[in-house]
């Protein structure tokens, strides 16, 4: 009997305890999980990251930029951005800055990329290219650019378990400004403008870009000046609130800017 009560006794004090800890630990927030593979813009997206662009009838992606690009062996249909405290693992904490290439490199010309000719007066935007960043990146990479650049980090990043994170193309980052800023895309032609900076429209309310100038994956080749200074650009995402209708611009590789990954599927 005494030992019956005993048992009964520990056995209590052991509910107990366990009760005392169930209330001090705050239950696991489950992540968002999408079973169905169908994603909206403003969707929480396989990375952990938003889904800022969608196109149902696919587009080209993966490293090599063709129809086979997507984990599934096809198409892509999706673009996700890496959430806010992406390197730091702190939601809302800021991006950090990166110079876009090593100071070797930083008057080459990256090989196996579209030049971007500053001095044309139109260019189409649609050919720089949905998809194309993680290519571009790749390339990058290849030069001999490492993990403190602005391609490097973000093909470093590893969020949501994924590896194939990379550094928008000038497309890319053109959709991710006019969702970043609630403005609806008629198209990729057309130029980022208007809107108001992280505005929750399209679900864009929480993801912390700042109003400062990003870097894309695509060079701005000027043939107006000699051919040593040539490659030393490259178009940067301008995101400033304002008047200011330039979101797209050229800059200096040897400037410092922020830095957030996207990713395809």
């Amino acid at each position: 009997m005494r030992k019956l009560l005993a048992l009964l006794l520990s056995l209590s004090t052991l509910a107990l305890v366990t009760s005392a800890y169930a209330e001090e630990t705050p239950a696991a927030t489950p992540s968002a999980t999408n079973t169905t593979g169908i994603y909206a813009v403003g969707d929480i997206g396989p990375g952990g990251g938003f889904i800022f662009y969608v196109d149902k009838k696919g587009f080209k992606c993966g490293p090599t930029y063709t129809n086979t690009g997507s984990p599934e062996g096809g198409l892509c249909h999706y673009l996700e951005v890496a959430p806010s405290g992406w390197k730091s693992g702190k939601s809302g904490d800021l991006d950090p800055r990166y110079f876009w290439a090593v100071k070797s490199k930083m008057k080459s010309d990256v090989v196996g990329m579209p030049d971007i000719i500053v001095s044309s007066e139109k260019f189409k935007i649609a050919n720089f290219g949905i998809g194309l960043g993680y290519k571009n990146s790749l390339a990058i990479i290849k030069q001999g650019n490492d993990a403190n650049t602005s391609a490097g980090a973000s093909r470093a990043y590893m969020g949501g378990m994924k590896n194939d994170w990379y550094l928008a193309s000038l497309a890319e980052a053109n959709e991710l400004c006019k969702w970043a800023r609630g403005v609806p895309s008629k198209s990729v032609e057309t130029v980022c403008g208007g809107g108001k900076l992280n505005s929750p429209t399209y679900g864009a309310g929480s993801v912390g870009l700042i109003q400062s100038s990003y870097a894309t994956s695509s060079e701005s080749i000027d043939t107006r000046v000699s051919k040593k200074y040539r490659h030393e650009n490259i178009w940067i995402l301008q995101i400033y609130d304002g008047n200011n209708p330039h979101y797209l611009t050229p800059d200096c590789k040897c400037n410092s800017s922020y830095t957030r990954p996207i990713r395809a599927f």
